[in-house]
């Protein structure tokens, strides 16, 4: 292989890696996402973005939140937290 075709080669791998790259992302993030999703013991995590997403904040804001109110609703054994509760303590206490 002459030169020239071994310089076109290497461009064009570089090209196609340059483009796949951020697609191979996106799948290893939604794997890792099905996967949470699959395993119970992250289940709390799961359920407490979707919480936080509903009341418009953050995961860290809510977790900072809970420590520096220590009446704020609590998970139940599972971990998990009830919404109806959260909006009743928020009607007071604004987030």
């Amino acid at each position: 292989m002459s030169t020239i075709e071994q310089t076109i080669t290497q461009i064009v791998r570089s090209s196609v890696n340059e483009a796949i790259r951020p697609l191979i992302v996106k799948i290893d993030a939604l794997e890792k996402q099905l996967l949470a999703q699959g395993n119970p013991s992250n289940q709390p995590y799961i359920q407490q973005k979707e919480l936080a997403m509903q009341l418009g904040c953050s995961v860290s804001k809510l977790k900072l939140f809970r420590k520096s109110h220590p009446d704020a609703p609590k998970p139940n054994p599972m971990g998990l937290y009830d919404l109806a509760q959260w909006r009743a303590y928020l009607k007071d206490t604004p987030l």
